[in-house]
């Protein structure tokens, strides 16, 4: 069975008034929530003729997290959405 790693992006510092959408995650551990689970590999696209770089897709989704604030305009529904999502790590 695959072990999950820790995701390899550092959060950056920010102030409390400015968060980032990667702050926002796993707030609220509800048994109902939704879950990002990275996996960095690139056979599939390799054995498909295309080009290796996918494996890196999982923290560079997560470093744009850390980049983007939340929707000002659906706050409410959008900050319940990030708080009961848990990131996993990798696979």
């Amino acid at each position: 069975m695959p072990t999950l790693q820790p995701p390899a992006v550092s959060p950056p510092d920010t102030t409390e008034d400015d968060p980032r959408l990667g702050h926002l995650l796993g707030d609220d551990p509800d048994p109902g929530s939704a879950v990002l689970v990275g996996f960095p590999v690139d056979e599939g696209v390799v054995r498909n003729g295309g080009r290796p770089g996918a494996s890196e897709a999982p923290d560079r989704l997560r470093e744009q997290l850390y980049s983007m604030t939340p929707d000002a305009r659906r706050g409410d529904a959008f900050l319940r959405l990030l708080r009961h999502t848990q990131d996993l790590g990798n696979l």
